[in-house]
């Protein structure tokens, strides 16, 4: 008795010590995020200064950072940040995400005035109360405002406004400043982020911000000194001030350009980037005995490239963060997981981790941090890792603006590959001569293997000789695999590569598929990580090919009945484990391929092992796929926020409608998507061909036919070719790039040639 006791004891005193630790450990540090007590924080006062330089892009760089002091340069934050919006990149849209922290779209001719301006030949705050029937006393007023919400998108409760009136509810005063108005044109964003959700702010952004200057474009510039003393004022006015100015100087010299000779354009420019810098010195140093114990920080944000970078494809947006207590990194977050790559989505939650607010769990954007890769590291080899960073953000580049030819190329090729092969098949008749065709198809299905290891030359030999160098190397590889191995081995093999070179990419963190013409584009913002629905649909095909093909060689050559559960067995390992890596919160996180690949896998294996291993068999492998679908349930159930962890959320609490409309959205898309994209055209180019030689077959031969493995095996594969269709945003580019790995090899390897009579005598 007493022992039981002194156990129950022990448990109890062991309870409250983990309590104990766990309420004085338990302290989140995000980036940014200054945790502090109400005493320390009565005495120390925290400011956040946001600029917006419109047409800010990567072009203009190197002469932002020449221009400023070294120990501001070596000691910045460097991030490129997405522009993807709901509609598209479009400078409007990526305002209102930016502040809201969603991907949404604004309406057309969004600006904020202050409130003795005249709109449409009426005072800014006469028409807001003709608008509202409310007196607004706010210096800046959205007229708007209610149209705005009207069309907004989203029902959760960060609306237009939520930003600042949060901010203004945790005793942070906020105040807009500057414009980007060219001549008559006005263009005002600084007040978006700071406003209400009735579209009122404080602060100034009309055309006081403004001094007249002759010689620069457009005869107006910013008055930088004013707004300077604006900021001071509102920091010795306020203990937590966050500030927003919006410097359209670069916009107007740039509106200019193509008046101006280039000469002084460029000195233009540079002068003006010399200003800038001294006034962020300025702003970041004043009367040290006024701030000592103030935090200040002072982020420079790219509103929207310029049009010229635009139209050179370099759609990612410099954001630099600064303060006098930091030393110089590269930013990271966990919506990308790409080092010095950073959403739009991630500033609302970073703007609030720095004044110690949480976040909404449902916004999808994370904070974003500091990469601990340049830790311990000296100034120079800091300075050397940004001079890398800096390149990669052009290879993105690159990358960006070869895509589309060389995808446009590499299907065409296919579609033409395809055609010859169907009629090959089809029309000829002494087909013992067929080694030509099988290597060219062996090139097919290897292609997207160097697709993913070949890209980084695209910098030395340009985008055409690329596609064609990368062909090359397909059609040498297909010539060697066919000479040392029989057709079906052959086949399995290429499937083998593709499908563990993949898997061994995703494990590693993805590198090749962030940086493949076939992977995911962080300009573009659909993906950033795990793995991308090109190579989501080449795993798919290229694991049925590569087990089917086996199955079929091992049964020819080996004594099958003392391996076929062993090889059964290692089968569903094998598609468990890919399961696993798409599902993995941490790896793949593909919904669509990962609900996919289960249903698509547990009727590959049914097909395959019904005759081999019985219906019990059967049934104890259709057990094991089922547990697993749950294991990869249950990870996305307790893990972070996916899309698969949501969609079971919402199931769960019987909310059907979202589930729906998320069915509804995708296959709305992609049937968009089968009648304008060339993937459309080769997914239904191939699932024709692959029903013009199922119908080659007479009906008495359907017996025959449905017992062999290179016809389950196609069967599956167009089974999840489908499966993905319907379960992901852009699914035709996966269900295109898995009917390639059924369509091929059922053309290259006949029915005839498989042991599915075999297999039917030794089962009777």
């Amino acid at each position: 008795m007493w022992v039981s006791q002194f156990r129950c004891r022990c448990v109890r005193i062991g309870l409250v010590l983990m309590m104990c630790i766990i309420l004085i450990c338990h302290v989140s540090l995000p980036a940014y995020a200054h945790i502090q007590n109400e005493s320390t924080r009565q005495n120390h006062s925290e400011h956040l200064v946001l600029v917006l330089v419109p047409d800010f892009s990567f072009q203009d760089v190197k002469d932002m950072t020449s221009a400023l002091p070294t120990d501001i340069s070596q000691n910045l934050h460097w991030g490129a940040m997405t522009m993807r919006t709901a509609s598209g990149i479009n400078s409007d849209h990526h305002l209102i995400s930016l502040s809201t922290g969603q991907h949404q779209r604004t309406v057309s001719g969004w600006r904020g005035y202050n409130r003795e301006e005249e709109v449409k030949d009426i005072e800014a705050h006469a028409l807001y109360r003709q608008r509202s029937g409310i007196q607004t006393t706010a210096s800046i007023i959205h007229p708007d405002i209610f149209k705005l919400h009207a069309e907004w998108e989203s029902e959760t409760d960060t609306y237009p406004g939520w930003l600042g009136e949060t901010l203004m509810a945790h005793q942070v005063s906020t105040y807009a400043l500057g414009n980007s108005d060219v001549r008559d044109h006005k263009q005002r964003w600084a007040a978006t982020f700071i406003m209400n959700k009735d579209g009122e702010a404080e602060g100034m952004i009309d055309e006081r911000v403004l001094h007249k200057a002759s010689d620069f474009p457009t005869g107006v510039q910013t008055d930088l000194d004013q707004i300077k003393q604006s900021i001071h004022h509102q920091w010795r006015s306020h203990e937590r001030t966050f500030t927003v100015v919006e410097l359209g100087d670069l916009k107007r010299l740039l509106s200019e350009k193509a008046h101006m000779s280039a000469e002084y354009f460029e000195r233009s420019k540079t002068e003006w980037w010399r200003d800038f810098a001294r006034w962020i010195e300025e702003v970041m140093h004043p009367d040290p005995s006024s701030h000592s114990s103030s935090e200040v920080a002072i982020w420079v944000l790219s509103s929207n490239v310029s049009k010229q970078a635009h139209d050179d494809g370099e759609d990612l947006a410099p954001f630099y963060m600064w303060t006098n207590q930091q030393t110089g990194g590269l930013m990271e977050t966990k919506t990308t997981r790409q080092e010095g790559i950073v959403s739009n989505l991630d500033l609302v939650p970073t703007i609030l981790s720095y004044f110690d607010i949480e976040s909404p769990t449902h916004l999808p954007g994370h904070v974003i941090e500091v990469s601990s890769s340049l830790e311990n590291k000296t100034p120079q080899m800091s300075q050397a890792m940004l001079a890398q960073w800096q390149n990669d953000i052009q290879y993105l580049f690159t990358i960006y603006n070869e895509r589309r030819p060389i995808i446009t190329t590499y299907i065409i090729l296919i579609l033409v590959l395809l055609f010859l092969a169907t009629l090959y098949w089809g029309f000829t008749k002494q087909k013992e001569k067929h080694h030509w065709i099988l290597v060219m198809i062996g090139s097919i299905l290897l292609s997207p293997f160097f697709f993913l290891i070949l890209t980084p030359l695209v910098v030395q030999l340009g985008g055409i000789t690329w596609i064609w160098f990368l062909f090359l190397c397909s059609v040498l590889l297909s010539y060697l695999l066919y000479k040392w191995c029989p057709p079906i081995l052959f086949v399995s093999l290429i499937g083998w590569l593709n499908a563990l070179a993949i898997l061994i990419d995703v494990w590693r963190g993805s590198p090749w598929m962030q940086r493949s013409f076939l992977g995911f584009d962080p300009i573009i913002g659909a993906r950033y990580y795990g793995i991308g629905n090109e190579y989501a649909g080449i795993l798919l095909g290229a694991s049925i090919i590569a087990v089917v093909s086996l199955y079929v060689w091992l049964y020819k050559h080996t004594r099958w009945r003392s391996l076929k559960w062993v090889y059964f067995s290692g089968a569903a390992v094998f598609y468990a484990f890919i399961v696993l890596t798409l599902g993995s919160p941490q790896l793949g996180t593909n919904a669509g391929a990962t609900l996919a690949s289960v249903v698509t896998y547990i009727v590959s294996l049914w097909l395959m092992v019904q005759l081999q291993v019985g219906k019990k068999g059967g049934l104890l492998l259709f057990t094991l796929g089922l547990l697993a679908t749950i294991a990869i349930f249950a990870l996305h159930w307790r893990g972070e926020h996916t899309h698969i962890g949501a969609v079971l959320h919402l199931l769960a609490d019987g909310d059907l409608a979202p589930v729906q409309e998320i069915l509804t959205r995708k296959l709305t898309l992609n049937l968009k998507l089968v009648r304008v994209s060339l993937w459309g055209k080769l997914f239904v180019a191939s699932l024709a061909v692959c029903l013009l030689m199922m119908f080659r077959w007479r009906a008495e031969q359907w017996q025959h036919l449905k017992h062999n493995p290179w016809f389950n095996g196609l069967r599956s594969i167009v089974l999840g070719a489908a499966l993905l269709l319907i379960l992901n945003d852009s699914g035709i580019v996966a269900a295109a790039t898995a009917m390639i790995y059924g369509t091929f090899p059922f053309l290259s390897l006949k029915v005839a040639d498989t042991p599915s009579d075999e297999i039917k005598k030794n089962e009777r």
